[in-house]
């Protein structure tokens, strides 16, 4: 850029100053509000298996132990697991089933019937919820 075309800006920005030719800044527009859709949020209770019955029997050596139980009427069941456990609430053993096993059975030594065993069945599903049921009276020979 030449002296003489900076001189002539410069004196085109002196003129603007001294006669009040003011540029009024860019204008917008903001709405604080925004329409959104609505949304409803479920939930599920998950059921714990109802009905549960605990038959036992033994022998010298084992004792032979039968739990069945009503399905979990919440949908999306993925399995049951059986939980066994002793008088002070120790897990002694735990056995997984399918989604359709309503009855499970093991043997085991016949020690274990002084153990107070108690079981509890819990629902799976497929969602990764679950629901324990109430534990069942002591096993016993």
């Amino acid at each position: 850029m030449s002296t003489l075309r900076r001189s002539v800006l410069l004196v085109a920005f002196a003129l603007a100053t001294v006669l009040g030719l003011n540029v009024s800044p860019a204008q917008a527009a903001f709405d604080d509000r925004a329409a959104l859709p609505t949304a409803t949020i479920g939930t599920v209770t998950v059921a714990a298996p109802t009905n549960i019955k605990v038959s036992s029997s033994c022998t010298t050596y084992d004792l032979d132990v039968t739990v069945s139980w009503k399905s979990s009427t919440t949908p999306g069941i993925s399995g049951y697991t059986i939980t066994a456990y002793t008088s002070t609430g120790q897990v002694l053993e735990t056995f997984t089933t399918s989604p359709s096993t309503t009855s499970y059975s093991v043997s085991a030594p016949r020690t274990y019937a002084a153990y107070g065993i108690r079981v509890s069945i819990t629902s799976q599903t497929s969602y990764g919820w679950t629901k324990e049921s109430a534990k069942s009276g002591a096993i016993t020979c």
